[in-house]
């Protein structure tokens, strides 16, 4: 059953995604309200399915949709937790407590490789490669530049798609350009970091914050388990100052298991 307390009050409250009683009032009623709504859409998309339809034609409901508009209507002017999964140097990590984060530039990418040969992290020369050859300004891999990515829920961060993120250096702009040689030269550098960070939700792209509390509740309610919509990621294109940089967890720390079972991925 799902219970909730009000949020302390203040101008924009914080949405954890993993702690229901701070979700907005008014998303916690509706999604209380819509229970039926979502059970009898559930065996209509079973049954869709045990008729041989695809995950991409799914049945639509036009009162399941009026619900994901009330869940984004109620989170609007809230702030919420997000988690930026990365790789980064111990210098790094003392930049970004300092500073924050920044969005995804060629400028940005050339400071973090000359930093890396300044701490002999990295050859000039392999810095000079990854420099020239990297999808920064590549779209046809997908829009990265002038973005910080990130993810919603410590659910999430147990996705094993994760798991290059945390393993090779540079960034997936960078990492993903190079062959398997110079991969194994990023492995060794930096430590797997979880940033969390907390955001404005009219800061990010593509706002799925609805998507997200009715993800969530699937899971917390046992609905609708089999196909449940995502909304676990967005990105945003501010940067984002140190103030709302809350922790940054690393490898080192047993919490960083503890959150992302990284231990497992191999064994699967």
């Amino acid at each position: 059953m799902m219970t909730r307390r009000d949020n302390a009050p203040n101008g924009r409250p914080t949405i954890d995604l993993d702690d229901v009683i701070t979700w907005p009032r008014d998303a916690v009623q509706s999604l209380l309200a819509a229970r039926q709504i979502l059970l009898e859409y559930d065996e209509a998309v079973r049954a869709h399915l045990r008729a041989g339809g695809g995950s991409s034609d799914y049945p639509t409901c036009t009162r399941r949709h009026s619900l994901m508009l009330d869940l984004d209507r109620a989170s609007a002017q809230c702030e919420i937790i997000g988690y930026h999964c990365t790789r980064l140097t111990d210098g790094e990590i003392a930049d970004v407590r300092r500073k924050g984060l920044q969005p995804l530039n060629q400028d940005l990418v050339t400071r973090r490789l000359r930093a890396a040969t300044d701490h002999r992290e990295l050859t000039v020369d392999l810095a000079q490669r990854l420099n020239a050859h990297n999808y920064v300004d590549d779209t046809s891999c997908g829009q990265r530049l002038g973005m910080i990515s990130m993810i919603f829920s410590k659910y999430a961060l147990q996705d094993e798609g994760l798991r290059d993120f945390f393993t090779y250096w540079g960034g997936e702009a960078v990492y993903e350009a190079q062959p398997d040689s110079v991969r194994r030269v990023l492995l060794g550098v930096g430590r797997a970091c979880i940033v969390e960070i907390v955001v404005p939700v009219t800061w990010l792209a593509l706002k799925p914050v609805g998507k997200a509390l009715l993800a969530q509740y699937q899971r917390i309610e046992r609905v609708m388990l089999q196909h449940p919509d995502a909304g676990f990621q967005d990105s945003v294109t501010e940067a984002i100052p140190p103030s709302r940089v809350r922790r940054i967890i690393t490898e080192s720390e047993p919490e960083f298991e503890s959150l992302t079972l990284r231990s497992t991925w191999d064994a699967s």
